[in-house]
């Protein structure tokens, strides 16, 4: 009925999820849904042509207390800032920043939306952190920290209030992505439009750009 495509390098994913995407099967793809953004647009334009629904989501997106957070901030005024820091490592063997990276971009995508405008990134002993810019004005610092006991905590800075997530930080839980994941099935709609799942790889793509160009600002277009 559907196929799970659950690789540990991002860098794979476009190997193994074409065929399945090709024989209509809906299929999710385990975060980041590819290490570039080449293989993203051609995993998306595959789904689109063989009319297949396709998801690909870092967990903590749709955790409860990311939901809960998003709510919140909405009731803080105009964001004009905000923080995300979390786990990974811009030297992952598997993938690089793509890898864990993805879970800050997603999560911050989710809280604070999708209008971003460019991307400034820097880099050291594997740790990295972006700032993004914007459209609206909003700077959002992303802490992406090389070590596993790093949690993943949120702040947000509104012109009417300051939010932060207790000590306990955003944590997962598989069972909201997989309910998420059981409902695409029931509906053959993906749960995000297909180009802001293309922006979380692009984003990220960005990162990299960014840190190889010693912090050079990466507008998206």
């Amino acid at each position: 009925d559907a196929v799970t495509g659950v690789v540990r390098h991002g860098g794979l994913h476009y190997r193994y999820a074409a065929p399945f995407l090709k024989a209509g099967i809906p299929t999710f793809v385990d975060k980041p849904l590819a290490c570039s953004v080449s293989h993203a647009r051609k995993l998306v334009d595959l789904a689109k042509r063989h009319r297949v629904p396709l998801m690909s989501s870092s967990s903590l997106r749709y955790g409860p207390l990311v939901d809960a957070f998003r709510k919140e901030v909405q009731g803080i005024g105009k964001v004009r800032g905000g923080i995300l820091t979390g786990r990974g490592s811009a030297r992952s063997p598997y993938g690089g920043i793509f890898f864990y990276g993805v879970h800050s971009v997603q999560m911050m995508l989710e809280i604070f939306g999708n209008k971003v405008k460019s991307v400034r990134a820097t880099e050291h002993d594997g740790s990295a952190v972006a700032l993004i810019d914007y459209r609206d004005g909003a700077v959002i610092t992303l802490n992406i920290m090389d070590g596993s006991n790093v949690q993943f905590t949120a702040a947000a800075y509104g012109t009417r209030g300051v939010l932060q997530t207790d000590k306990k930080g955003l944590q997962s839980s598989y069972i909201y992505i997989m309910k998420v994941f059981m409902k695409m099935l029931k509906t053959g709609k993906p749960p995000v439009p297909y180009k802001d799942v293309l922006l979380s790889t692009r984003i990220l793509d960005a990162i990299q750009k960014s840190m190889d160009r010693d912090g050079s600002e990466i507008v998206l277009r």
